[in-house]
């Protein structure tokens, strides 16, 4: 993978265009994290990803306090000595393998968090494998290709693809790629991993803008065009805007928002009254108007706190929040001038984060709690993509909270743990409540190739009949659901 060393690539300067390093490496990603909460001194930010190689190498340059880590990912995410190399070209037609299979005792269960995989049967199987070219330090181009038993998709497809031209502070990228906006880890509530990657165009920002003393500033837009035949409302898009603040290495403070709309039997808004209609909200849900749309926005907050590696047996630690929220009471808006309302937040949606580590074993809890109308806006099935939600994968009207240990028990092996409890309300308020454990391992079985087997069992104590992803029926039937996996990815 063309990715260090991250001072010549990732931090002088010198390369404006890099990859994005793929989800699918959560062991990269939880490196990541660990160092950002030991050592957040270059106001490095993880709420919109993927990340990029850059951005990845601002965070360890000059930081000898986590060089620990940069080392670790050096040996994982090693440079490839295979590069094909013509003039200003740089070509790696192959730099990772993804192998991923999945097993569960229920047919055709859900695979939340994965990226909008389904199973087809009682299992599924896919080899992703992909590769980039860069010319010169103003546009790359990468690809990876699929293999699978979706029976929703051809068993050979472009999985992800992106054409990206990179600036001084932002860049700018066609994309086929699933976007995560957030601070939680196993679930976020705007927009989540628990959908397959899409076509988009992206305007991110890699290396925030200095506004002196609001601190590091960085703004965030995409559109998203949505493959999804199965609704009624064929292929909706989606546009999201967030914009970040950092006035303190240590803090950071999101504003996001999204806006599903148009599809087959909505609207395209292919006009700009249509679109400032849409970013204005001015008739949102009054239901007579065609700009009438699916609207969330939120706001986030991530506090590394200071004081952990003082007082406390941890080497860092941090607390995070998001609000998101489905509809406003607004005095802009027709129907809600004479309610003596500025602005009020309605149908609101939490969830708190606190993540604490100790450079080798890292605790996380995380309580979320959706309200009975978040993501329910639209057709029958709502803020979604191919029955997956956009949003947190839990579903509506939905309260949880999940743990989890992860620990280094040797450089080569992580083992972790966790455990999770949600209760699901009905219409009728009547609850569904849902248990789970997880165990799994990273195995290095050399410094490049990663091998990742877990297993998941989860009990219920009700059925749920529906097959909507915003509607429950819930029978008097308990059952329970064993499910194995493994993920070996090999980083040439």
């Amino acid at each position: 993978m063309l990715f260090f060393p991250l001072e010549a690539r990732c931090v002088t300067g010198a390369n404006h265009t890099t990859d994005d390093v793929n989800l699918l490496n959560a062991y990269f990603y939880r490196l990541v994290e660990r160092a950002s909460v030991i050592d957040p001194g270059k106001r490095f930010t993880n709420t919109f990803r993927p990340i990029s190689e850059r951005e990845a190498g601002s965070l360890f340059h000059g930081r000898e306090s986590i060089d620990f880590i940069y080392k670790k990912i050096v040996a994982y995410l090693a440079e490839n000595k295979n590069n094909l190399e013509f003039h200003n070209l740089t070509l790696s037609p192959l730099n990772e393998i993804h192998v991923t299979g999945i097993c569960s005792d229920q047919k055709n269960a859900p695979l939340y968090q994965n990226s909008g995989a389904e199973m087809d049967g009682y299992c599924y199987g896919s080899i992703i494998g992909g590769g980039n070219a860069i010319w010169k330090d103003y546009a790359l181009i990468g690809y990876d290709l699929r293999l699978s038993n979706d029976g929703d998709v051809h068993p050979v497809d472009f999985y992800r693809y992106k054409l990206k031209a990179g600036f001084e502070h932002t860049t700018l990228s066609i994309a086929r790629d699933t976007i995560v906006v957030g601070p939680g880890s196993f679930g976020q509530l705007l927009m989540s991993a628990n959908v397959q990657p899409e076509n988009s165009v992206i305007i991110k920002t890699e290396v925030p803008y200095n506004l002196w003393l609001l601190g590091a500033f960085r703004f965030y837009l995409w559109h998203v065009w949505y493959d999804d035949d199965e609704r009624a409302n064929k292929d909706p898009r989606l546009w999201g805007a967030r914009i970040s603040l950092m006035p303190w290495d240590t803090v950071e403070i999101g504003l996001s928002r999204t806006a599903m709309y148009g599809g087959s039997q909505n609207s395209d808004y292919d006009s700009i009254e249509g679109y400032w209609e849409m970013f204005t909200a001015r008739n949102e849900n009054d239901g007579e108007n065609e700009y009438d749309s699916e609207q969330i926005a939120g706001i986030d907050l991530s506090v590394v706190l200071p004081f952990a590696a003082r007082y406390t047996p941890f080497s860092g630690a941090k607390a995070y929040y998001e609000y998101t929220f489905t509809d406003i009471r607004a005095c802009w808006q027709p129907e809600d001038r004479d309610d003596g309302n500025l602005l009020k937040p309605l149908a609101g949606s939490h969830l708190i984060g606190l993540f604490l580590t100790t450079g080798s074993m890292d605790i996380r809890l995380e309580y979320m709690n959706t309200h009975k109308l978040a993501y329910k806006g639209g057709d029958s099935q709502g803020y979604s993509d191919n029955g997956y939600l956009i949003g947190h994968y839990s579903g509506l009207n939905t309260k949880g909270l999940t743990g989890e240990i992860y620990y280094e028990l040797i450089p080569m092996l992580n083992l972790y743990t966790g455990a999770g409890y949600m209760i699901h309300k009905d219409a009728t308020d009547e609850e569904q409540i849902e248990k789970n454990i997880f165990a799994g391992a990273d195995i290095l079985l050399t410094e490049s190739i990663l091998l990742t087997p877990t297993f998941q069992y989860s009990t219920f104590d009700k059925t749920d009949r529906d097959p909507s992803p915003i509607r429950y029926d819930f029978a008097n039937e308990e059952y329970d659901a064993l499910a194995v996996s493994f993920r070996m990815n090999f980083i040439f």
